[in-house]
């Protein structure tokens, strides 16, 4: 199932989290040379996958791998000093599907993504690129990665990317649990790691992230300047004890914020949550308090609130602005068209192009829907300007990206949807991960350089090594090249004593 990396002992990763180097110079003996492509033999010993089996490197299939000239270096010609960039990639720990909805890249958590983002990164800085990968299961590997830090930062390492999905639930709680780690453990991670020198490069620095995927930004703001629909919070302590009485207050607190007594259509939701699952629509008192006993009861939730927001009626599609270093460059246009029995938001399109929009839209039909759609689309650009503001207020470090979802009614009225973070789906927008992923590389290249940059694998490559042909190789994204059939692996007590004959 690949997925090995190097570490830099018999002992590494064989305890969580296990991690190790998945883009680096590693020592390697050629073997052949076959047009273009340069065939060597591993002589780094120590690989494991994310389970912590160690890899049979002797094996031919697994030992063999053909590089690129560029790839190559000679070992006594080889210096790395001041010139590597260093990356820590934290990312789940078994391989996660494509999911096609989300785009060519799939979602933040799966391998496509990652192997998608990492080749952008090697775009970027070419053979001069070091990646260690961390892989994650649970929170318990955050909590033990956070207290690391200072060991990355002394070996150079300055910037950090996750690609998680931190919730309100315990470990393997949350519904599709794949990714999905406690988000307490994340951003104490995060903190430990940016203390350390590490600059969270993705998705966000921590304190904005988790104000974004808490939701928290909803109830931050004047919701009449930013144009968001009205919004309050209702604790979970008052749910239990009366979700029917929890209900009634939320619903009244709504009408006094708006100044009059509206109908009682609205939505319900949790904050740290993924693909609209925990996002309920309710249309009276009664439905609302099954919703909010429904959120808030959900085996291993740690909530202590809901928000509680009122409907925006006549909702007829959404415009999703997708932000790349503080300007808008790409606009997807997309509906949900069904609440089911549920009262979940599904059926979920997204129209071809504009044009399609304009066809596939129920604007008022007393004005062309294209004069209303440009309507529209100028509200929301000022809208977006005005989130892209806020965004700078709150963080003035880097931001290559930020997903604005902007509501459209039939009256050509806007109003904000989401604030969706780095990581969001490019559904059908195919230059999209190249595109932001390269706004990724371009901040992470400006950050400030390591002054601690020896190679991690090869820590004596400065001395002369008289072999003429021994290599310094470097090893793509993939640590062996992934075959259909299964490798063999090592006892672990075998390989201990087998080092220890040595």
């Amino acid at each position: 199932d690949g997925n090995y990396v190097a570490t830099r002992s018999i002992e590494d990763s064989l305890c969580r989290p296990r991690f190790g180097l998945s883009d680096a110079w590693v020592p390697a003996k050629i073997e052949n040379i076959e047009k273009d492509r340069i065939v060597c033999r591993h002589e780094h010993k120590f690989w494991r996958n994310p389970h912590g089996d160690l890899l049979d490197i002797k094996e031919k299939r697994n030992g063999i791998q053909s590089f690129s000239q560029e790839c190559i270096r000679r070992k006594s010609k080889f210096k790395t000093r001041g010139k590597e960039k260093k990356i820590l990639l934290v990312r789940w720990f078994t391989n996660v599907n494509s999911d096609k909805s989300w785009g060519r890249s799939g979602s933040t958590i799966s391998t496509t993504y990652a192997k998608t983002l990492t080749q952008s990164l090697y775009n970027q800085f070419g053979t001069n690129l070091e990646i260690s990968t961390c892989f994650i299961q649970s929170g318990f590997d955050l909590d033990a990665l956070a207290l690391l830090g200072s060991e990355f930062s002394a070996r150079g390492y300055t910037a950090a990317l996750y690609l998680l999905w931190p919730t309100r639930f315990e470990d393997h709680q949350s519904a599709g649990a794949q990714g999905m780690i406690p988000a307490k453990s994340l951003f104490q991670c995060m903190r430990s790691l940016e203390r350390a020198g590490l600059f969270s490069a993705f998705p966000h620095p921590a304190h904005l992230y988790e104000t974004l995927v808490s939701k928290s930004w909803l109830t931050m703001v004047d919701n009449k300047y930013f144009l968001l629909p009205t919004t309050t919070r209702i604790s979970a302590a008052c749910i239990f004890s009366d979700a029917f009485k929890a209900a009634h207050l939320a619903l009244s607190t709504l009408d006094s914020l708006d100044g009059e007594k509206l109908n009682f259509k609205g939505v319900a939701k949790l904050g740290y949550s993924w693909e609209a699952t925990d996002v309920r629509f309710f249309h009276s008192i009664a439905t609302l308090a099954n919703v909010l006993k429904a959120l808030v009861a959900q085996p291993g939730a740690s909530v202590d609130f809901v928000f509680v927001q009122r409907l925006v009626p006549q909702v007829i599609g959404e415009l999703r602005y997708y932000c790349v270093d503080g300007q808008p460059i790409h606009t997807a246009y997309t509906a949900f068209h069904t609440i089911d029995d549920h009262l979940f938001f599904s059926d979920f399109h997204e129209s071809k192009d504009r044009a399609s929009a304009c066809r596939e839209w129920k604007f008022d039909t007393t004005i062309p829907s294209h004069s209303l759609l440009t309507q529209a689309e100028t509200n929301a650009l000022t809208l977006v300007q005005r989130w892209l503001r806020w965004l700078r207020q709150m963080s003035a470090d880097p931001l290559p990206f930020i997903r604005i979802d902007i509501l459209v009614t039939a009256d050509a009225s806007v109003f904000t949807s989401e604030l969706t973070e780095l990581g969001a789906s490019f559904l059908s927008w195919k230059q999209g991960p190249d595109i932001v992923f390269a706004a990724v590389a371009r901040h992470i290249a400006a950050s400030s350089t390591s002054f601690h940059n020896d190679c991690t694998i090869c820590d004596s490559v400065d001395q002369d090594d008289k072999g003429n042909h021994h290599v310094i190789s470097k090893k793509p994204a993939t640590v062996v090249k992934k075959r259909k059939k299964k490798r063999k692996h090592l006892d672990d007590e075998t390989t201990v004593q087998s080092s220890g004959d040595t």
